[in-house]
Protein backbone atom coordinates (compact mmCIF):
# COMPACT_ATOMS: atom_id res chain seq x y z
CA UNK A 1 0.00 0.00 0.00
CA UNK A 2 3.01 2.35 0.95
CA UNK A 3 3.68 2.10 -2.64
CA UNK A 4 0.81 2.80 -4.01
CA UNK A 5 0.38 6.07 -2.19
CA UNK A 6 4.47 7.02 -3.54
CA UNK A 7 2.97 6.28 -6.64
CA UNK A 8 0.27 8.65 -6.53
CA UNK A 9 2.35 11.01 -5.24
CA UNK A 10 4.48 10.97 -8.36
CA UNK A 11 1.51 10.69 -10.34
CA UNK A 12 0.12 13.97 -9.11
CA UNK A 13 3.52 16.08 -9.12
CA UNK A 14 3.85 14.50 -13.23
CA UNK A 15 -0.07 16.35 -13.81
CA UNK A 16 -1.66 12.93 -13.86
CA UNK A 17 -5.02 12.36 -12.48
CA UNK A 18 -5.36 9.94 -9.87
CA UNK A 19 -8.59 8.05 -8.91
CA UNK A 20 -8.11 6.86 -5.07
CA UNK A 21 -10.17 6.02 -2.13
CA UNK A 22 -11.83 8.75 0.34
CA UNK A 23 -14.11 8.09 2.87
CA UNK A 24 -17.07 8.23 0.83
CA UNK A 25 -16.30 6.53 -2.99
CA UNK A 26 -13.21 6.23 -5.58
CA UNK A 27 -12.50 10.05 -6.40
CA UNK A 28 -10.33 11.76 -8.71
CA UNK A 29 -7.34 14.29 -7.53
CA UNK A 30 -4.85 16.35 -9.26
CA UNK A 31 -2.65 18.98 -7.78
CA UNK A 32 -4.70 22.38 -7.81
CA UNK A 33 -1.72 24.71 -8.55
CA UNK A 34 -1.29 22.62 -12.16
CA UNK A 35 -4.24 24.54 -14.30
CA UNK A 36 -3.70 21.88 -17.65
CA UNK A 37 -4.31 18.60 -14.62
CA UNK A 38 -7.70 20.52 -13.58
CA UNK A 39 -8.81 21.00 -16.57
CA UNK A 40 -8.47 17.37 -17.52
CA UNK A 41 -10.31 16.64 -14.51
CA UNK A 42 -13.23 18.39 -16.43
CA UNK A 43 -12.53 16.08 -19.52
CA UNK A 44 -12.43 12.99 -17.92
CA UNK A 45 -16.00 13.67 -15.90
CA UNK A 46 -17.56 15.18 -19.04
CA UNK A 47 -19.11 18.13 -17.66
CA UNK A 48 -18.86 21.92 -18.69
CA UNK A 49 -16.40 23.88 -16.15
CA UNK A 50 -18.46 26.27 -14.64
CA UNK A 51 -19.09 23.66 -11.77
CA UNK A 52 -16.61 24.57 -8.93
CA UNK A 53 -13.94 21.50 -7.46
CA UNK A 54 -13.61 20.50 -4.05
CA UNK A 55 -10.21 20.50 -2.08
CA UNK A 56 -9.30 17.81 0.70
CA UNK A 57 -6.09 18.78 2.77
CA UNK A 58 -4.06 15.99 4.98
CA UNK A 59 -5.13 18.41 8.40
CA UNK A 60 -6.58 21.63 9.81
CA UNK A 61 -3.53 23.59 10.05
CA UNK A 62 -2.38 22.90 6.48
CA UNK A 63 -6.33 24.37 5.66
CA UNK A 64 -5.63 27.25 7.54
CA UNK A 65 -2.89 27.76 4.50
CA UNK A 66 -5.12 28.24 2.05
CA UNK A 67 -8.56 29.43 4.05
CA UNK A 68 -10.22 31.49 6.38
CA UNK A 69 -11.65 29.58 8.81
CA UNK A 70 -12.80 30.86 12.11
CA UNK A 71 -16.17 31.60 14.22
CA UNK A 72 -18.85 28.18 13.83
CA UNK A 73 -16.96 26.90 10.57
CA UNK A 74 -13.87 26.57 12.55
CA UNK A 75 -16.03 25.04 15.62
CA UNK A 76 -17.56 22.63 12.71
CA UNK A 77 -14.74 21.89 11.58
CA UNK A 78 -12.97 20.91 14.72
CA UNK A 79 -15.89 18.72 15.60
CA UNK A 80 -16.42 17.05 12.35
CA UNK A 81 -13.05 16.44 10.70
CA UNK A 82 -11.33 14.12 9.73
CA UNK A 83 -14.81 13.22 8.12
CA UNK A 84 -17.01 13.65 5.25
CA UNK A 85 -17.99 17.43 5.85
CA UNK A 86 -17.05 20.10 3.13
CA UNK A 87 -16.71 23.59 4.32
CA UNK A 88 -17.01 26.89 1.88
CA UNK A 89 -15.05 29.06 3.24
CA UNK A 90 -12.95 32.25 1.81
CA UNK A 91 -9.50 31.63 0.47
CA UNK A 92 -6.17 33.20 1.29
CA UNK A 93 -4.26 35.28 -0.98
CA UNK A 94 -2.28 31.95 -1.45
CA UNK A 95 -5.28 30.38 -2.45
CA UNK A 96 -5.99 32.56 -5.11
CA UNK A 97 -2.40 33.05 -6.51
CA UNK A 98 -1.45 29.94 -6.74
CA UNK A 99 -4.86 27.72 -7.94
CA UNK A 100 -6.62 27.29 -10.65
CA UNK A 101 -9.85 29.25 -10.99
CA UNK A 102 -11.97 26.02 -11.32
CA UNK A 103 -11.17 25.36 -7.78
CA UNK A 104 -12.38 29.07 -6.23
CA UNK A 105 -15.73 31.00 -6.70
CA UNK A 106 -16.89 34.36 -5.38
CA UNK A 107 -12.98 34.48 -3.64
CA UNK A 108 -13.65 31.26 -2.27
CA UNK A 109 -12.69 27.76 -1.79
CA UNK A 110 -14.84 23.97 -0.67
CA UNK A 111 -12.34 22.20 1.42
CA UNK A 112 -12.25 18.64 3.86
CA UNK A 113 -10.20 16.86 6.37
CA UNK A 114 -11.58 13.29 4.99
CA UNK A 115 -11.60 10.33 7.20
CA UNK A 116 -9.13 8.50 4.72
CA UNK A 117 -6.13 8.18 6.42
CA UNK A 118 -5.04 7.31 2.39
CA UNK A 119 -6.42 10.51 1.54
CA UNK A 120 -4.43 12.25 4.32
CA UNK A 121 -1.03 10.97 3.74
CA UNK A 122 -1.40 11.38 -0.13
CA UNK A 123 -1.94 14.99 0.82
CA UNK A 124 0.69 15.04 3.41
CA UNK A 125 3.14 13.48 1.39
CA UNK A 126 2.11 16.23 -1.68
CA UNK A 127 2.64 18.97 0.89
CA UNK A 128 -0.48 20.29 -1.06
CA UNK A 129 -3.91 20.38 -1.30
CA UNK A 130 -6.05 17.48 -3.53
CA UNK A 131 -8.96 18.69 -6.13
CA UNK A 132 -10.96 15.62 -5.03
CA UNK A 133 -14.32 15.25 -6.82
CA UNK A 134 -16.23 11.72 -7.82
CA UNK A 135 -14.51 9.27 -10.10
CA UNK A 136 -17.11 8.76 -12.18
CA UNK A 137 -19.22 10.53 -15.12
CA UNK A 138 -21.28 13.25 -14.86
CA UNK A 139 -24.45 12.31 -14.06
CA UNK A 140 -23.39 8.44 -13.55
CA UNK A 141 -23.66 6.36 -10.53
CA UNK A 142 -20.34 6.32 -7.90
CA UNK A 143 -17.57 4.10 -8.25
CA UNK A 144 -16.62 2.71 -4.80
CA UNK A 145 -14.63 -0.42 -6.76
CA UNK A 146 -11.15 -0.15 -9.35
CA UNK A 147 -13.69 -2.50 -11.76
CA UNK A 148 -16.62 -0.14 -11.67
CA UNK A 149 -13.74 3.12 -12.57
CA UNK A 150 -12.32 0.92 -15.51
CA UNK A 151 -16.05 0.06 -17.13
CA UNK A 152 -17.41 3.65 -16.80
CA UNK A 153 -14.26 5.06 -18.52
CA UNK A 154 -12.93 2.14 -20.68
CA UNK A 155 -14.22 3.40 -24.03
CA UNK A 156 -13.78 7.71 -23.02
CA UNK A 157 -10.47 8.80 -24.64
CA UNK A 158 -10.01 10.80 -21.32
CA UNK A 159 -9.48 8.68 -17.66
CA UNK A 160 -7.79 8.53 -14.67
CA UNK A 161 -3.84 7.91 -15.57
CA UNK A 162 -3.61 6.07 -12.19
CA UNK A 163 -5.91 4.46 -10.03
CA UNK A 164 -4.77 3.44 -6.04
CA UNK A 165 -6.49 0.24 -5.41
CA UNK A 166 -7.89 -0.74 -2.19
CA UNK A 167 -10.92 -3.03 -3.61
CA UNK A 168 -14.03 -2.29 -2.68
CA UNK A 169 -15.19 0.69 -1.02
CA UNK A 170 -18.56 0.53 1.57
CA UNK A 171 -21.17 2.50 0.03
CA UNK A 172 -21.83 5.81 1.75
CA UNK A 173 -23.56 9.44 1.21
CA UNK A 174 -21.57 11.89 -0.23
CA UNK A 175 -20.34 14.73 1.98
CA UNK A 176 -22.38 17.40 3.43
CA UNK A 177 -21.35 20.99 2.31
CA UNK A 178 -21.78 24.12 3.83
CA UNK A 179 -21.51 27.79 4.11
CA UNK A 180 -21.45 29.97 6.97
CA UNK A 181 -23.04 33.36 5.84
CA UNK A 182 -23.73 36.12 8.81
CA UNK A 183 -23.19 33.41 11.28
CA UNK A 184 -25.93 31.41 9.96
CA UNK A 185 -25.51 27.89 8.68
CA UNK A 186 -26.47 27.13 4.74
CA UNK A 187 -26.52 23.21 3.61
CA UNK A 188 -25.62 23.25 0.20
CA UNK A 189 -25.96 19.55 -0.02
CA UNK A 190 -27.26 17.43 2.63
CA UNK A 191 -24.77 14.32 3.28
CA UNK A 192 -23.03 11.82 5.06
CA UNK A 193 -23.39 14.15 7.57
CA UNK A 194 -26.64 15.75 9.61
CA UNK A 195 -26.58 19.60 10.30
CA UNK A 196 -29.34 21.30 11.49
Amino acid sequence: MVNQVVKAVKALKKGWIIAYPTDTAYGLGADPSNKKAVLKIFKIKGRGKEKCLPLIVANLAMVKKYGFLKGKALSLARKHWPGPLTLVVKATPLSKRIFSKHTLKNGKIAIRVPKSPLSRRISSLLKMLIVSTSANLSKRPLCFSKKEIEQQFKVRKFKPDYILNVGRLKKSKPSTIIEIKKGKINILRQGAIKIR
